[in-house]
């Protein structure tokens, strides 16, 4: 009874921690290459979709297997601005295609 009292006059206080924003890719199957290309995957064949029709740009590869239900992958490429405010495709590694 008197370890109940002392519990009652005592004060807690929580802390929260702000959430992190999600990145665009959290919604889908992803990871890190080794040299820092992200390789993206999608969950179900609506994200297969939405990752070629949407997300797909000029200079990324395209993996997908000849399988029934194997999901649809893309290698990012990396990009560079240039002086004149454009980007520049670098071309993929092959260590990161021997890894997608």
């Amino acid at each position: 009874i008197e370890q109940a009292q002392k519990n009652k006059n005592m004060t807690f206080s929580v802390m929260m921690q702000p959430q992190r924003k999600q990145h665009w890719f959290e919604k889908f199957h992803w990871f890190i290459t080794s040299d820092n290309y992200i390789v993206i995957g999608g969950r179900d064949a609506q994200q297969n979709e939405i990752l070629v029709k949407r997300y797909l740009r000029p200079g990324d590869a395209y993996l997908h297997a000849d399988v029934h239900g194997a999901p649809t992958c893309i290698l990012r490429a990396k990009r560079r601005r240039t002086p004149k405010g454009s980007t520049e495709v670098l071309p993929l590694s092959d260590q990161a295609l021997r890894e997608a």
